[in-house]
């Protein structure tokens, strides 16, 4: 199996944040990938996974104690899609058709994984990620931050998202459960 890509531009935004901070990102980044602090980066192309969690790997040292730099990155991913590439896509007030949108998103910037997702309630969701063929707990970190941004842009009130089952812990998949008691009007 190919290892698998992301998409630059969650690339580009990861190394914005360390070239923020040149001289520590080249003593917290493994020698092989310096030339990220250098080279151009292309939003469309696509780079090793193995590589973006280095990259992201490095930002999560630069984040405050206290806080869980992953589930940070994925609500900051969020918001950049959000607010950028994927913005016409996602449904203010509309928390069921955002978690839709995330398997497309998902599409679009991982060339690995499908998101399967499945209405338990109106209020409910199960989202199965599968196929994807990296196995860290950190993606998952990532992935729940991510989901938990999108349902509160979109309206969702009280959003909860919790991993239920990950593919670094043995199971036979990725599976988050997102709940919330309503949409903001």
């Amino acid at each position: 199996m190919n290892e698998p890509r992301t998409k630059g531009t969650h690339i580009l935004h990861t190394v914005k944040i360390l070239r923020s901070s040149r001289e520590i990102a080249f003593q917290l980044l493994p020698p092989e990938l310096h030339h990220y602090l250098t080279d151009r980066i292309l939003p469309s192309s696509w780079y090793p996974s193995s590589d973006h969690l280095g990259l992201l790997r490095a930002v999560a040292k630069l984040v405050p104690k206290g806080v869980d730099p992953w589930i940070m990155m994925g609500r900051g991913s969020a918001r950049m899609d959000l607010e950028g590439a994927y913005k016409q896509h996602f449904r203010p007030k509309d928390p069921e058709t955002t978690l839709r949108v995330l398997a497309a998103v998902w599409r679009s910037t991982h060339d690995s994984g499908r998101f399967a997702i499945t209405f338990d309630t109106p209020r409910s969701a199960t989202c199965t990620l599968l196929e994807y063929a990296s196995k860290t707990d950190e993606i998952c970190r990532i992935t729940t931050g991510y989901m938990l941004e999108s349902l509160q842009f979109a309206g969702a009130i009280l959003p909860e998202v919790e991993h239920v089952s990950c593919v670094a812990c043995r199971a036979q998949q990725c599976q988050w459960r997102a709940k919330w008691i309503g949409v903001a009007v």
